[in-house]
């Protein structure tokens, strides 16, 4: 029995099937739940190293190439790729589907304090966050002025936080790249 013939000797039969079918896509299309931004489960983690001054040449040879050669030792490790600025390296690694991600998140941590000890000193900041797909950035915000330091920057920062926590529906505000306060204490040992 030849199929195309068949549908053509039956002609009425086939229009019957393709106006149910496209009926069902229509009415699924209508039906089908949707969200603006769906809940996938990528599990990753990614480190963040600002080393101010460093060329993104020596940022790969001394910074990102031991983190990596540690992370890629890790198992159920998907990827890990590493984007380099001027100052500014971040490293994403993502893992493998059905893993515990929170057991994995704390071998990355653990990855990145073995080879902590063999980085530069002049590091300004070496930071891991456990990201999940869910964690979606609305906005984010640059403070930058030449006439205001830091202090006032970061207390500009903090008054704006206080705001966007107000705000209803706002999940969570960071303040992040803001130098900490030191305090030197120099001694004259003459005195």
């Amino acid at each position: 029995m030849n199929l195309p013939r068949l549908s053509i000797q039956n002609y009425q039969f086939t229009l019957v099937v393709f106006a149910g079918l496209i009926m069902m896509g229509i009415i699924s299309f209508f039906t089908m739940p949707r969200t603006e931004d769906p809940p996938l489960n990528l599990p990753g983690a990614s480190v963040f190293v600002v080393y101010p001054g460093a060329s993104p040449a020596d940022l790969e040879e001394l910074v990102v190439n031991p983190i990596e050669e540690a992370l890629n030792e890790l198992n159920d490790i998907k990827r890990v790729e590493t984007s380099i600025g001027n100052g500014l390296a971040v490293t994403s690694v993502e893992f493998h589907f059905g893993t515990d991600e929170n057991r994995k998140y704390d071998e990355v941590v653990r990855q990145v304090n073995r080879v902590r000890d063999e980085l530069p000193e002049g590091i300004y900041s070496l930071e891991t966050y456990h990201w999940s797909s869910s964690d979606v950035v609305i906005m984010q915000l640059a403070l930058v002025s030449e006439e205001s330091g830091y202090p006032a920057l970061q207390r500009l920062a903090e008054d704006l936080k206080k705001e966007l926590d107000r705000v209803p529906g706002v999940m969570l505000t960071e303040i992040l790249a803001v130098p900490g306060q030191e305090v030197r204490v120099s001694l004259d040992m003459e005195k």
